[in-house]
């Protein structure tokens, strides 16, 4: 017996905001919370600001290891994921693959430059993630129409319907105007006009933005963003903003502009002002500011007992709902300069130096108040001295002293301050060695050490070395965890959403890019700088490299292999060139790809070389078979040939022999002038010139016939000169009448 299926019960709107409300509320980050404590702390740390220990008339001083810190390493990261032309490579799943691989991976990398700001983001990305545990970066697709004003002054007839026939042109103020005389061929008709419109552009793009990290919201105990149950980023908006988004004008005009969010201490610890919410309202209530929550939660709102992931967008301290549809997946991608294991918020460089900030900010103070006692020692006086006198304190100032004594020792003695200095500096200097140990940065790559110089060059080297390979290692954490997630999300919008071809500008070629056909889960491979070593030492490795492959290419002759390929050559120039800091490589070299025009060609199929040797023997059994049939004909045109010389060498006899006879007949009558005679002899020039007749007609058969190759045309033709030539071999008389007149000639 079938089971019967459990009825659906959807979920109403009212349930599904109390959800949304629980998930803020209980998210990390929200409001107060340990992680949001210590990004607030981080924040205030980068700043320097004072921890709030302070007392008056004292060293306040902060120092700033943290700042150095980040700073120090910043601009490694950003050569790493900023200072080339590709940041990621996408790589074929299958064949089919192939030829999309490569343009998947310039149209990302275009996306990500020049469609958004690629600096910008990249180095705000990195930034929060070594002060802030964690950086976010956002990436949607948004289908937005850009709507520009523009005047354009002396159109003309033709112009003006060219403009009404565009697509979002909308026209606002027309205004005729009269013909100058010089335009007057550009407007025969008479008619100008200034006019004022609208353009109106449908501009569906790729955005990629970094998000602060108090603004994004996550459930508790979620280990990574791929299987966190509830994700959220709230932002401010203005009442603008929402209208233009498309949401109802009547609710959110209703939704109130403040509540708790602006009190966050994140916020305030980051903007590091005086700036109060109540100093945010505009007088134009278009400007007025609302708090927008974009979540993406997995809720049954169905009813069919299991949860989808849900885009649910809420607004203000009441939480109206705004939105509510099923999607794919959410927007956001998270990079964590020190990765914890089964956690999704790691540590940060700031996390792993504010203490060492404290311990120094501490020691200097101390070290400063200890010199300025020193400097400004205290003394000890008797009620002898003229209290007024002694806290004057100037050049050749005297203090007055009421005694009868001859000395004033005994009434004033300095009371002596210990120096600090001896113990405090190698204290600093123990400290900013645990620093080095704990975040990899040394004071060697912060600026010239001035112990340095003492060094050798090998033990510099080294100690680069272990810099670098622990700078290399967070930015691999960054380039296989987020920056693979972003790009994965970008290539899936734009096979997704983008609904035409787009023309772009790459390597100074314009490009059409067409992702419809491309497949969204290609694998995706890191391709940034993540090398080892200093860039004196990458450079000096690819040097090395270059000088290898030029020795074997004088080896081998050329650059047709086996061992090197132009290809070879002109990737090693390319890293070479990368590791140097120059990102446009096609500046200095060609690709050999592009200079030889050379398609990449599959192997040929095992099945299409059979069937084409099939073909090949084929025809050469063809071309034998022609080359008899010709020789076959040959040699029976040769034959007919013969024949026909034959034939026409006795035809000339008979011919010759049949004019001797008629000459012959002549002379007997010559005498005979009658018209008879006459008469007759025409008659026998008659009967000859019809044989000539006959045997050219003959002739002529026999050629037609010969050059054909037709063999039942050459018999008729040989039947038809047997013919003759049997009547011309046939004995002839003289014909005469009843009177004895010779009136022709006869085969007997």
């Amino acid at each position: 017996m079938a089971k019967q299926g459990k009825r659906s019960i959807p979920m109403d709107e009212r349930t599904l905001r109390r959800i949304v409300q629980e998930e803020i509320n209980t998210a990390v980050g929200y409001i107060g919370g340990d992680v949001s404590e210590q990004r607030r702390k981080a924040m205030d740390y980068y700043l320097g600001d004072a921890f709030g220990n302070e007392q008056e008339g004292r060293s306040q001083v902060v120092s700033t290891d943290v700042q150095d810190v980040i700073e120090a390493v910043m601009p490694e990261f950003l050569e790493i994921f900023a200072g080339g032309d590709q940041v990621v490579r996408f790589e074929p799943e299958g064949p089919e693959d192939e030829p999309f691989a490569d343009q998947a991976t310039d149209y990302c990398n275009f996306i990500w430059e020049k469609d958004n700001d690629g600096f910008g983001n990249t180095h705000d990305w990195i930034k929060d993630a070594l002060l802030q545990k964690n950086g976010v970066v956002k990436v949607w697709w948004e289908d937005a129409e850009e709507t520009k004003r523009e005047t354009l002054q002396d159109i003309n007839t033709l112009g003006l319907e060219a403009l009404l026939a565009e697509d979002g042109i909308e026209i606002i103020e027309q205004t005729q105007k009269d013909v100058p005389p010089e335009l007057i061929e550009y407007a025969p008709d008479g008619n100008l006009w200034d006019i004022t419109l609208t353009r109106t552009l449908e501009r569906g793009r790729v955005q990629v933005e970094t998000i602060p990290p108090e603004e994004f919201l996550i459930a508790r105990r979620s280990v990574s963003l791929r299987d966190a149950e509830f994700t959220c980023h709230k932002t401010r908006k203005t009442q603008s903003d929402l209208l233009q988004m498309g949401y109802p004008e009547e609710v959110i005009r209703n939704i109130p502009s403040h509540d708790e969010q602006d009190y966050n201490e994140e916020r305030v610890s980051r903007f590091d002002d005086d700036e109060w919410p109540e100093l945010d309202d505009s007088l134009d209530p278009a400007m007025r500011e609302i708090w927008l929550y974009e979540c993406y939660l997995k809720v049954d709102w169905d009813g069919d007992g299991i949860t989808e992931l849900r885009q649910v967008t809420v607004a203000g301290p009441g939480w109206e709902v705004l939105e509510n549809e099923a999607v794919d997946d959410h927007p956001f991608a998270s990079i964590t300069a020190v990765r914890m294991s089964h956690k999704f918020f790691g540590r940060s460089l700031a996390d792993l130096t504010m203490d060492i900030q404290l311990i120094k900010s501490t020691v200097q103070r101390q070290l400063l108040d200890n010199m300025y006692f020193v400097n400004n020692g205290r003394n000890a006086i008797s009620n002898k001295v003229e209290l007024d006198d002694y806290l004057v304190s100037r050049p050749g100032g005297a203090v007055r002293v009421d005694t009868d004594g001859p000395e004033v020792a005994g009434h004033i003695a300095p009371v002596v301050t210990q120096s600090l200095g001896n113990y405090a500096y190698p204290l600093l200097e123990y400290f900013d060695g645990v620093r080095e140990t704990r975040t990899g940065v040394t004071r060697l790559n912060q600026g010239l050490d001035p112990e340095s110089l003492n060094k050798t060059a090998t033990g510099i080297n080294q100690l680069l070395g272990r810099t670098q390979r622990r700078i290399l290692l967070i930015a691999r954490v960054f380039a296989e965890t987020g920056f693979k997630d972003a790009f994965k999300k970008i290539l899936r919008l734009v096979v997704t959403h983008q609904e035409r071809e787009r023309v772009i500008r790459l390597r100074n070629e314009w490009v059409p890019m067409d992702p419809r056909a491309w497949n969204a889960e290609m694998d995706l491979t890191v391709t940034v700088g993540l090398g080892y070593g200093t860039k004196e030492q990458q450079l000096m490795l690819f040097e090395r490299i270059l000088q290898s492959q030029m020795t074997i290419v004088q080896m081998q002759g050329g650059v047709q292999g086996p061992l090197v390929r132009a290809e070879n050559v002109y990737e090693t120039l390319k890293k070479w060139l990368k590791a140097g800091g120059e990102k446009d490589v096609d500046a200095f070299f060609t690709d050999p790809k592009q200079a030889q025009m050379i398609p990449q060609q599959e192997p040929p199929d095992p099945k299409l070389i059979e069937v084409q040797g099939k073909q090949e023997e084929a025809m050469q059994k063809l071309q034998i078979e022609q080359h008899k049939l010709a020789q076959e004909q040959q040699q029976h045109r040769d034959e007919m040939e013969f024949k026909y010389a034959e034939l026409e060498a006795k035809f000339g006899l008979d011919r010759d022999k049949i004019q001797v006879d008629l000459a012959k007949i002549g002379a007997e009558h010559e005498s005979k002038a009658s018209d008879r005679d006459l008469k007759a002899a025409e008659m026998q020039n008659g009967a000859v010139s019809e044989v000539v007749r006959g045997l050219q007609e003959s002739a002529k058969t026999l050629a037609q016939a010969s050059e054909g190759g037709d063999g039942a045309s050459l018999k008729e033709a040989s039947q038809q000169l047997a013919q003759v030539a049997e009547m011309l071999t046939r004995p002839k008389r003289v014909v005469r009448d009843d009177k004895g007149n010779i009136s022709g000639v006869e085969t007997v």
